[in-house]
């Protein structure tokens, strides 16, 4: 006995996007999500690199530099979607990604 669907698009719709505001509630989260892994390689990265300086002050510069810059670049995606989102409560607008 096999128990099999038939996959067609009477019974399983495809993805339409009939705006950039419906892509965009797909990709943004998205995007966030992947920022916010890069940011856990980064932050474990430094940690490995602070451990490794073994008190050699370039290195331990090094690693700090990279922790303090891959949390601002976190910060300002963080930031960028807040602006987005208060932009959009001001304005009204109903679709903006969530």
């Amino acid at each position: 006995m096999v128990y099999a669907v038939s996959i067609n698009s009477s019974n399983f719709a495809p993805a339409k996007f009939t705006s950039i505001s419906s892509l965009l509630n797909v990709v943004i989260p998205n995007l966030i999500l992947v920022a916010g892994i890069i940011l856990l390689f980064m932050v474990v990265y430094a940690g490995f690199m602070y451990m490794e300086s073994s008190g050699n002050s370039e290195k331990l510069k090094k690693a700090h530099a990279l922790l303090t810059f891959s949390l601002i670049g976190f910060g300002i995606v963080i930031a960028s979607y807040v602006i987005v989102k208060l932009i959009g409560s001001i304005l009204n607008i109903n679709n903006v990604p969530l």
